[in-house]
């Protein structure tokens, strides 16, 4: 089980970011939690966004409990093929 201990720790703002809205792509755990985490205590709202529902709302009601605006949007994964970009940097 993944512990985040982000929110506990005391943090001097400046509340730079508030009133604004930051979207985090990945926000359900790693680095992507580690910054809406971040962007929330600079008074940020948080749109979270993960491709896996369950641990997106977990990770968003775990964030919720520390105070901050957090908002979780699920998405699915792209089912196209990855583009070809092998002749792109010589023009072709």
């Amino acid at each position: 089980m993944e512990t985040h201990d982000t929110l506990s720790t005391p943090l001097v703002t400046n509340g730079r970011l508030e009133g604004r809205v930051a979207v985090v792509t990945g926000a359900a755990r790693g680095i992507g939690r580690a910054i809406a985490e971040r962007l929330s205590q600079e008074g940020a709202c948080v749109a979270c966004i993960d491709v896996s529902r369950d641990r997106l709302d977990r990770a968003v009601a775990e964030m919720q409990e520390h105070g901050g605006k957090f908002r979780a949007y699920s998405v699915g994964r792209c089912r196209q093929p990855p583009l070809n970009l092998r002749g792109a940097a010589r023009g072709q």
